[in-house]
C-alpha cells in the first residue's frame, strides 16, 4: 500500500535522522530532556490503531478521513467529509487517493509481505510499528547539546542541530542539515515531548542547482489517557523550493484524533 503519510514520510526522509548511539550527547542534557525522551513508545506492527486524521492542503482544501488497521488492505480509509472525492478539487482529490490507494510498486511475489497486508494489522508511521507514538527513532532527530531558547507556562524550550547523518562522512545529508535548525518543547509536569521544529532560519543552497527558500516541519505530540505514551496530534510541513528553473510549494497539516489504540 501507499506508506501512511506518503507526503510526511517525504520530508522525513529528506531530512534523514540519524540512529547512531547518542549516549556521549545525552549526559549533558537537562534531567527534563531525558525523562521526557523517556516516554518514548514502540509499539507493535500488529498493534490496533483506529483514528481520524483531517488533511489540511491550504487553497487545495481539506478532508477527513477515518483510518482502521484491522480492515483489508485497500479498504482502512473512509472519506468522512467530504462524502464524496467528487466534490473535491483535482488536487485535494490527487492526495486524497495517494493517501488511500494500495501501493503498486510493492513486491507481489514476497508472500511474507503479502500475508502481514491481508491480515489488515500492518502499521507504522514512526519507525519499528510504532505508529502514531512519540518513538525512539523520531527522538534521535536530536543531536549536539541543548540550549534552553525559553520557559514559559510551564514548558521549557530548548535549540538543537538535528541529526543528519550515522556516518562520520555525512555527505549531502550534512551539507543540507548545517542549514537546519531545531527547537524541542517538553511539559515540566509529567514530561513528554510536546513539540518538535527543525526549520531553515535563512534561504539557503544544499546544491549548486537548487535553491531551498524555506523550510519547516513540526511534529506536536499529546498525552492521551489510556495510552502507553505520548501520541501525534499534528504534522506539518511548508517547503519552497526552487530546482532546475522551477519553483514549487508545499504545505500541509495533518491533524489526529478520536484515536483508539489496542496492544498485541
Amino acid at each position: 500500500m501507499r506508506s501512511f503519510l506518503v507526503f510526511a514520510g517525504l520530508m522525513l526522509a529528506l531530512i534523514s535522522p540519524a540512529f547512531a548511539d547518542n549516549a556521549d550527547a545525552t549526559r549533558n542534557w537537562p534531567p527534563l530532556v531525558r525523562q521526557a525522551l523517556g516516554t518514548a513508545h514502540e509499539g507493535n506492527e500488529d498493534d490496533i490503531w483506529r483514528f481520524t486524521m483531517t488533511a489540511d492542503y491550504g487553497d487545495a482544501g481539506r478532508f477527513s478521513a477515518r483510518f482502521d488497521s484491522t480492515l483489508p488492505e485497500g479498504e482502512r480509509w473512509t472519506l468522512v467529509n467530504p462524502a464524496s472525492a467528487e466534490t473535491m478539487s483535482d488536487a485535494l482529490r490527487d492526495h486524497w487517493i495517494d493517501l488511500s490507494t494500495p501501493d503498486e510498486d510493492e513486491d507481489a511475489g514476497d508472500s511474507e509481505s503479502a500475508d502481514e497486508e491481508d491480515s489488515g494489522t500492518s502499521f507504522g508511521i514512526g519507525g519499528g510499528g510504532s505508529g502514531l507514538f512519540f518513538s525512539a527513532e523520531t527522538a534521535e532527530m536530536i543531536g549536539g547539546d541543548l540550549a534552553q531558547l525559553r520557559r514559559a507556562g510551564g514548558r521549557t524550550a530548548y535549540t538543537f542541530q538535528p541529526r543528519m547523518s550515522d556516518d562520520e562522512d555525512g555527505g549531502d545529508a550534512d551539507d543540507f542539515g548545517r542549514f537546519l535548525s531545531g527547537e524541542l518543547t517538553v511539559t515540566e509536569s509529567d514530561p513528554f515531548v510536546e513539540r518538535l521544529r527543525i526549520h531553515a532560519p535563512a534561504s539557503f543552497k544544499p546544491h549548486p542547482a537548487a535553491r531551498v527558500h524555506s523550510f519547516e516541519m513540526v511534529m506536536e505530540f499529546a498525552r492521551v489517557e489510556g495510552l502507553p505514551g505520548p501520541i501525534l496530534q499534528s504534522f506539518a510541513t511548508d517547503v519552497d523550493v526552487s530546482a532546475l528553473f522551477q519553483r514549487q510549494t508545499q504545505a500541509f497539516r495533518f491533524t489526529f484524533s478520536d484515536v483508539e489504540y489496542e496492544a498485541r
